[in-house]
Parts: structure tokens; sequence; C-alpha cells
């Protein structure tokens, strides 16, 4: 196997603690977004009137969600994205607001659908009721005219009453990022995290559509603490990233920390039942598989650093080759490291300018593109490998094209 990496180009700002996306539509049009925006976290208060907000018809714009006093609230992170119609040699700016910001969601979901529908979910499931499985909602996006206009929905949410401890005091339910799959018969399914009554960790669930996105029902648990409970810290495994195997099956990888193994379940059921988690070979977080048309599959993965992992059994079993697309020279500086746990810390990221989050697709047959944050150089715009000293952080992309 031989992977081809291109140099790296910067397509815009990026924000630590932000998630740089890339989505790939059927005809080849490439959309890339990132975080310019502020990490704010979000008050029940703001998650019912943001609800409130959509429902009456109110934008997503930077404009509107200013004007109504949200600030950022961890909508989308940011409000850029560019698109590339030659696979990523030219770029320009996304003109469509709705697209532009769902595009450059920092959490979210953003897929084409099989009919060509752009089908986007927000970040949080909402509790409208607190401490009932009753009234929980997802606001769905939903544009038939490649993002020109959208749609606003709230999709009923049936299934185990849900509430994340640490946000959105009570009316988070879940949290679903970067993991939305159609199936072949159209359903859809839904992966994130969320928090069940009587656990004390994470746990990684699976919701499914029937209707194509306007309603949502709790399908199975993929990991729980019952399997993983990490020390110190709310998690079990999280982060899910899932893909279709020829098969049919579903292979999702999670992360469990920094450093530490990352894991992964197998389902022969479309998502209903999976087999007990076990170490995928590679280590970081926010893993990503993608299976190439070739056979190959590729995980990207992180912190520290970025790295694209290779298999030529197309299910990770054996790991062949290793690409490092970015990695700093000191990961944790002195001074650098948490002094609390980050989840009950205000402004909690403790890595300067990256966080070493990446996105990666299939832009062409056997041709990978990874988006990623990387610190730049003042001086010459060049991405960094060190995270001291004065400068701000870029969203880079980077292809590799791999041959069998």
């Amino acid at each position: 196997m031989e992977i081809l990496a291109s140099a790296p180009q910067r397509l815009g700002l990026g924000q630590k603690g932000g998630f740089p996306r890339l989505r790939v539509w059927r005809d080849g049009t490439l959309v890339a977004g990132g975080t310019a925006g502020r990490h704010e976290r979000i008050s029940g208060e703001q998650l019912l009137r943001l609800r409130d907000h959509l429902r009456q018809g109110g934008g997503l714009t930077p404009e509107a969600l200013d004007r109504e006093g949200f600030g950022d609230i961890n909508l989308c992170g940011g409000y850029w994205a560019v698109q590339s119609g030659d696979g990523g040699r030219t770029w320009s700016a996304v003109t469509s607001d709705m697209l532009r910001v769902l595009s450059g969601c920092s959490s979210g979901n953003l897929l084409e659908l099989a009919d060509g529908t752009l089908l986007g979910t927000y970040t949080f499931m909402i509790n409208t009721v607190l401490g009932s499985a009753q009234g929980q909602e997802l606001i769905v996006f939903r544009s038939a005219d490649q993002g020109q206009t959208w749609q606003v929905e709230l999709a009923p949410v049936t299934g185990p009453a849900q509430c994340d401890p640490f946000w959105g005091d009570g009316h988070l339910a879940g949290t679903f990022y970067n993991s939305l799959l159609e199936l072949p018969s159209g359903a859809l399914l839904l992966f994130g995290i969320s928090w069940f009554a009587g656990d004390t960790r994470y746990r990684t669930v699976v919701y499914r559509s029937d209707d194509a996105g306007h309603s949502f029902r709790y399908l199975s648990t993929v990991a729980d603490e019952t399997f993983l409970a990490i020390p110190d810290l709310p998690f079990s495994l999280c982060e899910p990233g899932v893909a279709r195997l020829p098969g049919g099956e579903l292979l999702c990888f999670m992360r469990s920390v920094e450093y530490a193994p990352i894991y992964r379940s197998l389902s022969a059921d479309e998502g209903r039942t999976w087999s007990r988690p076990e170490r995928a070979g590679a280590k970081g977080i926010l893993p990503n598989p993608v299976l190439l048309d070739n056979g190959v599959l590729a995980l990207s993965h992180g912190r520290p650093g970025v790295w694209v992992s290779f298999s030529e059994d197309g299910r990770g079993d054996w790991w062949n080759r290793r690409t490092c697309v970015w990695v700093w020279n000191s990961l944790w500086g002195e001074g650098h490291l948490p002094k609390t746990p980050h989840y009950t810390t205000p402004g909690y990221w403790t890595f300067e300018r990256s966080d070493c989050n990446a996105d990666l697709r299939q832009i062409a047959p056997n041709r990978l593109m990874v988006v990623y944050n990387a610190p730049v150089e003042p001086d010459t715009g060049a991405p960094i490998d060190h995270h001291h000293g004065p400068g701000e952080s870029g969203v880079w992309a980077l292809t590799l094209e791999v041959r069998r």
C-alpha cells in the first residue's frame, strides 16, 4: 500500500475546542468549515429560548443569534465555510447563511440523503419536561435545494429519560455530532452520548428514524460504564464514529481519553445489538472511519497530533500504515495541564490554538481529504508543530491518495 500526501492548504480560521468539518455532496462538491467564534456553556433557559426562536422562524445567522442574546452557546461553534467544485484545488466562500452556519458547525450533523435532501441535526436533544421521558425533541434542518432555503422542525424523540448533569440545567438530553448515517432502506441512525437515569458516566447510544428525520426513537446502547468507567472522568466510551462495511455490518469506533486506546464494536443487525467493545489498535480522540472504494479502511484520530491509520483488511483487525498529518513537538507544555477535570472548569480548553480535532472524508475514488486544526506561523502562515508563543489557529486541508 502506498500513501501519497499533498501539501496542506489553509482554509480559514480555527479555534481551540472546535471541530473542523468536511462534507462531500454527491455531485463532488466539497464544503468545509471551522470554528471562529466563542465557546460558551449553554444554559437550560437559552436552550428553550433557542427552541422557541427556531420554531417561530428565527434564523441561525450570527446576527440573528446575537440579536436574540444567544451569543454562540456552542450552537455551531463558528460561522465560516468554503466550498470547492474541483476536488479541493480552489475554494470559494459559501454564500447561503444557513448552509454556511451548518457547514461550519463545531458540532451537530449535516448529511446529504439519497434523494438529494440536505438534513442537519442540532447538537443537543432537548428536554422540554424536566425529569421525564416525555417531551424530548431534536431540532432538524432540511433543504431540498442544496442549501439555498431551509425548513426547521422539532422532531419528537421517544426513549428513556436522559439528562446531562453538567450542561443545560436539566434541559439538555443528549449530545449527538458527526455520526448520522443513512441505511440503504432510507432509515437514519444517529449516534451520540447520553446519560440515563442511574448512570454515573456518559454512555454511547443510537437513535433511529424511519421517517427521514421527522421523528427519532431510542434503538440501543453501544457501550456504557458496565464495560468501562474511566477514573475521575464522567466517561465510559464516547465520540462514536461509524462506518458501514460491504456486508452491511456497522463498525463503531469510540474514544476513551487522550493518549489512551480507541475501542471498536460491531453490529450485524443495523445497530440493534453490538459486540463487546475491544481495543482497536489506535489511540487518541474523535475517531472517524472511512471505507475506501478499494476496500482499505482509513481512520483519523488525534491528540497527540493528527493521524490517519490504514487497514487493508477493511475492518481494522490490523493497521498496515499510519500517516502523521500534523503533530506538536510539545503537546503538554508546563502549566497547560488542567488542574481540575475539564468538564467542571469554565474555559476548560487547555490546549493553545489547537486540540488535534480532525475530519476525514473520501472525496474521489481512493482519495481522502483530512481537515484539521493547527497553529499558524505568524511570519510565513505555515502550520507549526508547537503551541507556545503568539499566533492563531488555522483550519487546514490535506489530501491522501491511497494505492494498493
